[in-house]
């Protein structure tokens, strides 16, 4: 009898809906558990609503009525949780006790929460008029990776869907993501944007390997000298050896500073982190000073 009560509630409708990507985060399993408690609460107070405008149907006892109800309240409007770790294992709960849980599939490649699960088992499959689902994925990109289009953005599942007819509710769930979703940005959030690897090639890469590989002609090469007839192809050669050092670094500092980052993984890739970020200190270093040196 729950499922004809919920499924047969019917609203004139104006949509509110947004899609919104999140990428370039950093979150622990306590950010996302008070995420979820959010959710819960704008979940259950968006129930009791819905619960009262039912009208009572004809000949059913108040009290029956007021226990169905009740059942309802309990039952139907709550935020399923599924856990899935980087082998498919998958955690799910209703509570928000799963992200204490002991047995928890590390590393976990990807966290979904949403209130349409629990409200169309009791709604004979339909789905909740205000609803919202959160992606929150934690995968990381191959370290070599063979894409030709890398200057599309890194791949990444996260985002936040909702989908209201309620403005207050649609302002509410924006206001969880914003404060508790969106918390805590990562400073490196554009080196996984469309077109950063264009840009690093342009305004980075290239103008260091034209000095790299003029310099080192210029010493091993000079003009008039023996092997003067070798600066061509040394410098086309040169220049395309160093395009595909920057596109493989460029990939491997992807793979090192992944898009969304949850601190209970324990990430390795942070001695790559303080590697990589070594050598591209020393390397920009070394280059502006013997730029300086031939200027002054």
């Amino acid at each position: 009898m729950s499922q004809d009560v919920l499924s047969s509630s019917k609203v004139d409708l104006e949509w509110f809906t947004v899609n919104l990507p999140v990428r370039g985060y950093a979150f622990s399993l306590p950010s996302i558990k008070q995420a979820f408690r959010e959710f819960q609460q704008l979940a259950l107070d968006d129930g009791r609503k819905m619960l009262s405008r039912m009208a009572k149907p004809d000949g059913k006892d108040p009290a029956e009525w007021q226990a169905e109800l009740s059942a309802l309240e309990k039952k139907a409007f709550l935020v399923t949780v599924s856990i899935i770790g980087k082998d498919g294992v998958t955690k799910y709960g209703q509570t928000e006790d799963i992200f204490e849980s002991k047995d928890l599939p590390f590393p976990i490649n990807t966290i979904y929460f949403t209130n349409q699960n629990s409200f169309r088992a009791h709604a004979n499959g339909n789905i909740p008029i205000n609803r919202f689902e959160i992606w929150l994925e934690f995968g990381k990109p191959p370290i070599f990776d063979t894409n030709p289009l890398q200057s599309e953005p890194t791949p990444n599942g996260s985002r936040v869907f909702i989908n209201a007819n309620e403005l207050g509710f649609f302002r509410a769930c924006q206001h969880v993501v914003s404060s508790r979703v969106k918390q805590n940005s990562n400073w490196y959030k554009p080196i996984h944007g469309r077109f950063a690897y264009d840009f690093g090639l342009w305004f980075i890469a290239l103008p260091y390997a034209l000095y790299v590989v003029t310099s080192s002609i210029n010493t091993f090469a000079p003009l008039n000298g023996p092997t003067e007839s070798y600066r061509v192809p040394a410098f086309i050669y040169g220049l395309g050896l160093s395009l595909i050092v920057y596109r493989t670094l460029f990939t491997y500092l992807k793979w090192a500073y992944p898009v969304n980052v949850l601190d209970e993984n324990k990430d390795t890739a942070l001695k790559h982190r303080i590697i990589f970020g070594g050598l591209i200190m020393t390397a920009l270093s070394k280059g502006i000073f013997a730029l300086i040196a031939k200027v002054y």
